[in-house]
């Protein structure tokens, strides 16, 4: 009698970004802010400038910080969007950024979706809706 074989596949995880470097979709976002500089819209932004602390062992960094051209402060995190304009986020993500934009309440949060390169989505905490 032959013995029983088990076959295992691992599953597979999600890749993880390397903490300081943009992935495509926020280098694609990067471009568009430095586009918006240059117009004057907004006066400075930068990447992954800060680790907010949400509760104990939990912490967000956002994505970028920027600084409207009022001097206002908005913190922008960046998704893909599917093709039927859907953020692809995970739930922890979405409710990170929820209770970020409550407890941080005096800066404006913003979660912008890309796809191929352009905004199509957006959704806006604290602050004017429209970018």
């Amino acid at each position: 009698m032959k013995p029983f074989n088990l076959k295992f596949t691992r599953a597979k995880s999600r890749p993880r970004q390397i903490p300081g470097q943009m992935n495509k979709t926020e280098a694609a976002y990067a471009q568009i802010l430095k586009l918006r500089v240059l117009a004057k819209e907004i006066l400075h932004f930068d990447y992954e400038p800060e680790r907010l602390r949400l509760a104990d062992n939990t912490y967000f960094v956002p994505d970028f910080r920027v600084i409207m051209a009022d001097g206002t402060i908005e913190f922008h995190e960046v998704k893909a969007c599917t093709s039927s304009n859907a953020f692809l986020c995970e739930d922890d993500a979405r409710v990170k950024f929820k209770v970020a934009a409550e407890t941080h309440w005096m800066y404006g949060w913003r979660m912008v979706g890309l796809r191929k390169g352009n905004v199509v989505k957006e959704e806006a905490l604290n602050c004017e809706v429209g970018i």
